[in-house]
């Protein structure tokens, strides 16, 4: 509508008015006759307009007539300040309509805002288990058996309404045969989507290489170079899968070399992973050396047994360092450190015991041992044939050390133990109170000069007869 025009014809009435006051009746006659040119206001036909659910409102939509003045000649104005046309529901606006002579209308007017559109369904943007071929919904085995994670229901109005998906079957990714599924949905204002979905699951996921150190890593000079040390794979079919090198590793070569790591899985999906891999000597020496066990007053040279060896340096015994010291003419228990170090400047350290024994222990047991099978004679000391007492005095007179004739002298000559250890002797209560004397071995064993059916032999002391005349034992 020209505003300005209907501005301007209410001036001119106004002027007018001005003018011909003081006139004569008949000017004012002319007035009346004028201002009865048109009274009559402009008609909001509608009380409510309906709106689709994402269109705009416009004005225009309202039915708007003046007896006189054109629509288009009419100001409209409109108040939308409580419309909400993005809401399904009802607002309001106020309407105004004037016409040319500034007759006025005005109108509220109800705007209903519906909905018609049903959900729509789509696969997961971002997942990687699904994708469409073929018009069929692809499904990656072993991923999740809940459909709604690969595939949405989104409303136009509503947003997101996967929650309120129902659906007909049950999925199954673990089997490959072919699958349907019926999903339906309604939106707040009844708006029903139903849809049938093929369904097949297949491998489509890719081995996954998982690098243990990294895409750059360091091995062994001279050793192997193991793949499993550095990588692993998995994939979702849980098969096993090896990882497949595109060259081998020159160990023997101190440089980085590159490799390709490959690995597919049975349905042919292929994973590739680049490995930088840099060969240096990274180990340190290794020290073979165990604990040492000697008699008192025996010699020792630790570095005789032991040995350390290098995997670039090779043998390096001879350059170890060796800390502490033992007294072999005092018994007791003494540490001593090994050290070694490579052109590399890897360092190895160990730690071993060595036991001076206060007893010869060691030299009685092995003497013991030479004479097993060797007769015995009631009475005989040696050194073809022997007695029990007879046999003992003469393997400890070998080693040097005196402990009488009898087994009563033997008792009482030694040190009364209870933990025992190889060389103690050890007495029974046979057919009188230390009827028989062994030397104990260890691990529950003696030799002894048993009888004359078995002559020197050795015998467990677990045996019924032993345990249950076992009378104790002594150390020299």
């Amino acid at each position: 509508m020209n505003f300005e025009k209907v501005k301007s014809i209410k001036e001119a009435v106004l002027h007018k008015g001005q003018m011909f006051i003081p006139l004569v009746c008949v000017s004012s006659f002319f007035l009346v006759g004028y201002a009865a040119m048109d009274k009559e206001a402009p008609v909001i036909a509608d009380d409510y307009v309906v709106l689709n659910y994402g269109d705009k409102f416009d004005v225009s939509m309202v039915n708007i007539a003046d007896n006189r003045t054109s629509y288009d000649d009419l100001l409209i104005t409109c108040d939308t300040s409580t419309l909400r046309e993005s809401v399904v529901g009802s607002s309001y606006v106020t309407v105004e309509a004037i016409d040319e002579y500034n007759n006025t209308a005005s109108k509220v007017i109800e705007v209903r805002v519906e909905d018609h559109v049903a959900p729509n369904f789509e696969l997961v943007a971002d997942s990687k288990d699904t994708r469409l071929e073929d018009g069929k919904m692809i499904i990656n085995l072993n991923s999740s058996n809940t459909i709604t994670d690969h595939i949405k229901a989104i409303d136009n109005a509503d947003g997101d309404v996967t929650a309120f998906v129902e659906v007909d079957g049950t999925l199954d990714t673990a089997n490959l045969d072919p699958q349907t599924l019926t999903l339906s949905v309604s939106d707040s204002s009844g708006n029903v989507n139903k849809k049938t979905f093929d369904i097949q699951v297949k491998d489509i996921e890719a081995p996954v290489i998982n690098l243990l150190q990294g895409d750059a890593v360091t091995t062994d000079f001279g050793n192997g170079f193991h793949i499993s040390d550095f990588a692993t794979v998995s994939d979702n079919s849980g098969e096993e899968i090896e990882i497949a090198l595109s060259n081998d590793i020159d160990t023997s070569k101190e440089e980085t070399q590159s490799v390709t790591l490959t690995a597919v899985d049975g349905a042919g999906n292929k994973t590739e992973q680049e490995l930088k891999v840099g060969v240096g000597d990274i180990s340190a020496p290794i020290i073979n050396a165990s604990d040492i066990e000697i008699e008192k007053g025996d010699a020792l040279d630790i570095r005789s047994q032991i040995s350390v060896i290098d995997n670039k340096d090779g043998d390096l015994t001879a350059e170890a360092a060796i800390d502490g010291s033992v007294d072999t003419e005092n018994a007791g228990d003494y540490s001593i450190t090994i050290s070694a170090k490579d052109a590399a400047g890897n360092e190895a350290t160990k730690t071993i015991n060595v036991k001076v024994n206060a007893f010869s222990g060691g030299a009685t047991t092995s003497i013991g041992m030479s004479l097993v099978g060797s007769p015995y004679v009631f009475g005989a000391t040696g050194p073809s044939a022997f007695d029990c007492s007879g046999f003992t005095s003469y393997v400890f007179a070998q080693a040097g050390i005196s402990i009488g004739r009898t087994t009563f002298s033997q008792y009482a000559g030694g040190t009364p133990v209870s933990d025992l250890q190889p060389g103690d002797l050890v007495f029974f209560n046979t057919y009188t109170s230390l009827g028989h004397v062994g030397i104990y071995l260890g691990g529950g064993m003696m030799v002894h000069s048993g009888n004359e059916s078995t002559g020197v032999e050795v015998t467990s002391m677990g045996n019924s007869y032993w345990s249950s005349t076992y009378a104790g034992a002594v150390r020299y």
